[in-house]
């Protein structure tokens, strides 16, 4: 069972900074080249980047740290682990 929770813990903890780094270089970077396109062309990048985000590898790891935390939660309730590491996930 603590196999199990550890490799939890790290999905959640990788797969959060993966998020959180996409996010961050969105907000940073991307939408201040937004900035200086064309407003035509800054819809056409958009909506392509609407299309290619929605695959299984970005959905493993944008619904599949939410789970894994919630997951975590639960066990952390539930069982009687006494260690706080199980919540950082």
């Amino acid at each position: 069972m603590e196999i199990l929770i550890e490799c939890l813990v790290v999905f959640s903890l990788v797969g959060s900074g993966l998020v959180a780094g996409m996010f961050f270089a969105f907000s940073n970077f991307i939408m201040e080249a937004f900035g200086v396109l064309t407003i035509s062309n800054g819809i056409a990048a958009m909506q392509e980047i609407n299309r290619k985000v929605v695959n299984p590898f970005f959905f493993l790891f944008f619904m599949g740290t939410a789970g894994t935390s919630l997951v975590l939660i639960i066990l952390f309730f539930v069982t009687s682990l006494d260690s706080w590491i199980v919540l950082t996930g």
